[in-house]
């Protein structure tokens, strides 16, 4: 960067090793830590900016970096020396890439190439091939066992690296092996020598010794076992295991991302289709005699089963309007009240999701149901309305945030809402009937705490 001064003194020089990301960006490195980028909103104008630069610096544009970097030309017959890099003998034809043999000398050499291979996505399918045809995830784990025999803690953290990389290679196929049951414990093992942690963390000893399944209900079902299992373990490695993506490797684990996401909807199908799991489920949920801890249990159960159940596409014969059709045909709704009168904090708490989630996929359905409550008690019954348990857990909340009484606040809001009953479809309840039940039956409980601090027609200050 020369002066704009007279003098034209030079005020900046550094080594810069540009290369296309996912055709919208043009990254570059300055120094081993300095990464930087230019992101652009399309493809055109990528292509414009890198023209421009490689114009300035007498390159040809469609001659991307190699994997080190570097813009040296390629020999397809006697394959790529760099001495700077350490990589030698690199044979690169049309669209393949052979890796260095995987051996724990080469473990460096090994850990750059796949660094360098995320410059762009042809850079990184070709590295993922090569990770494919060469076997090489069996023989990484070969290495890491005679690594920590040897206590070799750097080429332990190179492993880690490598380990880390492979994920976001963003291969299915690769993404298999890697959670393959043969392989999976020594790759959560190699996870565990970040380089940037100050003591090593015991993944390996919480997943496979400490973390127990503790079930809830029955499951007869093997394949929706080790699914859970298997589930679990990955959704660790994904939220513990590996460090949070920066901004520029977001999309790096969209695989990892899907993989989840697929398992999630296996278990909610296999559970649905467990008809002997949901009644006792609901059974349990509905009997008053069900003890505090045991309801706690089947609770934050169904919670998680809601959860899951957002990975489901909204519509079809597996999709979130079918689950919660078969929700509502086992009565969900009639197990919200004794689990909102339970003594445990957790317990309520968990309860206001799940009604929360509820009125969010249907609130007619659930006006129905408190409209149909109120025909079958009298309004001498008025504390056993639903409704009124609620309104009265949403004044007595203890929380000093407020979640709970906030979120029943605004579900409150969407139930009274005029103008969502007459645009809600297949409406059985008209709005003059369920705005005559609330004012009439549950309008003293929620102004009752007012009423209380009230004497006549002013305030109680006392």
């Amino acid at each position: 960067m020369p002066s704009q001064m007279t003098t034209n003194d030079l005020l900046f020089h550094a080594s810069v090793d540009p290369g296309f990301l996912d055709e919208t960006l043009i990254v570059w490195s300055e120094s081993d830590t300095c990464d930087l980028a230019l992101s652009f909103q399309d493809k055109t104008g990528c292509e414009d900016i890198w023209e421009k630069i490689c114009q300035v610096q007498g390159r040809d544009p469609e001659q991307h970096p190699d994997y080190t970097g570097n813009y040296d030309e390629l020999d397809d017959s006697d394959g790529m020396e760099n001495g700077n890099q350490g990589y030698t003998n690199q044979r690169i034809s049309n669209n393949t890439i052979t890796l260095p043999p995987c051996e724990l000398s080469r473990l460096q050499e090994i850990e750059m190439m796949l660094s360098n291979s995320f410059a762009s996505a042809g850079a990184r399918e070709k590295v993922a091939y090569a990770v494919e045809n060469q076997d090489y995830i069996p023989k990484l784990c070969d290495i890491f066992h005679m690594c920590e025999d040897l206590e070799n803690i750097e080429a332990l953290r190179r492993l880690y690296q490598i380990a880390r990389n492979l994920f976001m290679l963003n291969r299915n196929d690769i993404l298999d092996v890697l959670l393959n049951d043969k392989y999976f414990r020594d790759i959560v093992g190699m996870l565990e020598y970040d380089p940037s942690q100050s003591e090593r963390p015991k993944h390996r000893e919480f997943l496979f010794e400490k973390a127990k399944f503790r079930e809830v209900l029955p499951i007869k079902d093997e394949k929706l076992s080790q699914k859970i299992h298997k589930t679990f373990r990955v959704q660790y490695v994904q939220d513990v295991c590996l460090p949070a993506p920066s901004l520029f490797e977001e999309n790096l684990l969209s695989a990892l991302n899907s993989h989840i996401f697929f398992c999630r909807v296996d278990i909610v199908g296999m559970l649905l289709e467990e008809k002997q799991l949901m009644k006792e489920l609901f059974e349990q949920l509905k009997d008053r005699n069900t003890d505090v801890e045991r309801r706690k249990d089947l609770t934050m159960f169904l919670k998680e089963f809601f959860t899951f159940s957002a990975s489901l596409q909204p519509n079809g014969p597996q999709g979130r309007d079918a689950f919660y059709k078969t929700l509502m045909q086992n009565d969900v709704l009639a197990t919200i009240e004794p689990c909102i009168m339970s003594k445990d904090v957790q317990t309520r708490a968990s309860t206001v999701e799940l009604f929360v989630m509820m009125v969010e996929f249907n609130p007619q359905t659930v006006r129905d149901f408190l409209l149909q409550q109120g025909r079958t008690l009298s309004e001498s019954k008025n504390d056993q309305l639903l409704l009124n348990r609620l309104i009265e857990h949403m004044l007595t909340d203890h929380d000093p945030e407020l979640t709970s009484a906030s979120s029943l606040a605004q579900v409150m809001r969407v139930l009274l809402d005029p103008d969502s009953m007459m645009s809600a479809t297949n409406v059985k309840t008209e709005r003059l009937e369920f705005l005559t039940f609330f004012y009439r039956r549950s309008m003293d409980t929620l102004c009752r705490a007012l009423l209380k601090n009230t004497e006549g027609d002013h305030p109680n200050r006392g």
